[in-house]
């Protein structure tokens, strides 16, 4: 399951990757809660890595819903 998000979520990151957008937000926020819980569960990588995939498809989220909401508001 984790290879499947990992690689959804640098595909996200290569498609909204000019700008601030909620993706590059949501990867700043998983990279700062994954180091949290990191440094509170005993410190892996890979528990950084998981948080920064879960940071980068929430920000995926609430960006397609955004672009969702703008295209509904100009019908």
């Amino acid at each position: 399951m984790w290879p499947a998000l990992t690689i959804l979520a640098v595909l996200s990151l290569a498609i909204f990757w000019r700008g601030p957008n909620a993706v590059g937000g949501g990867m700043t926020l998983g990279f700062i809660g994954g180091l949290i819980t990191a440094f509170v569960k005993g410190f892996a990588w890979v528990i950084v890595g998981k948080g920064v995939i879960i940071g980068i498809l929430t920000g995926l989220f609430f960006e397609l819903v955004f672009i969702a909401t703008k295209r509904r508001n100009r019908r």
